[in-house]
C-alpha cells in the first residue's frame, strides 16, 4: 500500500487570511562581475546560501497590500573562468518590500535597499601573486513572486539588480558595480 504526500494551496482572499513566515532560507547568485588578472578579463559570478527576516506591517488597500522591513545574511563564493582567482564575500543586506496579493495565494513583492559586504579576493598566480580584504557599501532593487503553498512554508524567486564599488589591488581587479541577481528559496513561519 503505497501513500502519497498532498500540498494544497492555503488560500487566502487577503493577506490578513495568508500567513507568510518571517523567516527566510535560500540560494542567491549574483552575476556580470567584471573581474581582471594581470591585465587578462574574465568573467565571475557569486553563488551563496543566505538566511533572513521579515518583518510585515499591517495591511493596506483593503487588506491586498503592505509593506515589509525585510534583512538578510549571505555568505556567498566567487566563481571565476579561471582556478587562479578565489575569493568570497559576506553581505549583510535590508530594506523596505512592498508585497501585493493578486490571486489567492500568489504575491508580487519589490524591495528596496543597502548593503554592506566584506569582499576577499586572492590571486593563486605565480605571476601575479596576492590577496586583499575590503567592506563595500551598496544597494539593490528586487522584484518577487511569492507562492503560498502550504500554511507552512512559502515558496519565492527574485530577479534584481545589486551594486558594489569596485576592488583593485596590485594586478587584481573585481568590479561588481552592476550585477543581476537571482534568489530562490522558502519563508517559514518560525
Amino acid at each position: 500500500m503505497s501513500s502519497c504526500l498532498l500540498v494544497f494551496p492555503a488560500m487566502g482572499k487577503s493577506l490578513r487570511e495568508l500567513r507568510i513566515g518571517k523567516t527566510q532560507l535560500g540560494y542567491h547568485f549574483s552575476g556580470g562581475v567584471d573581474a581582471s588578472l594581470g591585465g587578462t578579463e574574465y568573467d565571475a559570478g557569486y553563488h551563496g546560501i543566505f538566511i533572513g527576516f521579515r518583518q510585515p506591517f499591517r495591511p493596506i488597500f483593503n487588506d491586498q497590500a503592505r509593506l515589509t522591513w525585510d534583512s538578510a545574511f549571505e555568505i556567498s563564493i566567487l566563481s571565476a573562468d579561471t582556478d587562479l582567482l578565489k575569493g568570497s564575500r559576506y553581505v549583510f543586506r535590508t530594506g523596505l518590500g512592498y508585497e501585493y496579493l493578486f490571486l489567492e495565494e500568489w504575491l508580487l513583492k519589490l524591495e528596496l535597499g543597502v548593503d554592506v559586504a566584506r569582499f576577499s579576493t586572492k590571486s593563486e598566480s605565480a605571476t601575479f601573486p596576492g590577496e586583499d580584504e575590503s567592506w563595500k557599501f551598496g544597494g539593490h532593487l528586487n522584484g518577487s513572486i511569492m507562492y503560498h503553498a502550504h500554511e507552512n512554508f512559502t515558496l519565492f524567486g527574485t530577479l534584481g539588480v545589486e551594486t558594489f564599488g569596485s576592488h583593485a589591488f596590485q594586478s587584481i581587479e573585481v568590479d561588481p558595480s552592476s550585477m543581476i541577481s537571482f534568489s530562490t528559496g522558502i519563508y517559514f513561519p518560525w
